[in-house]
């Protein structure tokens, strides 16, 4: 399933590690509320979408 979700930087690589993120939105001074730790920092809206567990 996929989601969009304004994330900012640091929370977006903590989260690539169990999901697939692609950036859909953002650009030069892109301020955001970021979903994932509530701050309001620098960032980009991302499509995340759940890593298959599992895979060989």
């Amino acid at each position: 399933m996929k989601k969009k979700v304004d994330l900012c930087v640091p929370c977006a690589a903590l989260l690539k590690e169990g999901y697939s993120l692609t950036r859909i939105g953002g650009g030069v001074d892109n301020k955001i509320t970021c979903t994932h730790c509530g701050r309001r920092r620098y960032g980009d809206t991302y499509e995340m979408v759940a890593k298959k567990a599992g895979r060989s």
